[in-house]
């Protein structure tokens, strides 16, 4: 999945974002934060998003997104 989305009032990002779908987002989250992976934690209200404990609520989907070690933004996407 290729996720395309706007951007308002930010500027372009200095890196390549990944879209990766899961079913059972608390459940990876939890598993990779035991291996030491931290998640994005993000508070936008004109964009709409927060997160909490790494989860973000976004009409029908819930996502957490992470950096690779060259600071490439991964996302973890389940859908309801």
């Amino acid at each position: 999945m290729i996720c395309i989305y706007e951007r308002p009032g930010m500027p372009p990002p200095a890196n390549t974002a990944a879209c990766f779908e899961t079913e059972d987002l608390r459940a990876l989250v939890t598993e990779l934060q035991s291996r030491d992976v931290v998640f994005e934690e993000y508070d936008m209200p004109e964009m709409g998003l927060k997160t909490v404990d790494g989860i973000a609520e976004i009409e029908d989907h819930r996502r957490a997104w992470f950096k690779d070690s060259e600071d490439n933004i991964l996302v973890l996407n389940e859908r309801e």
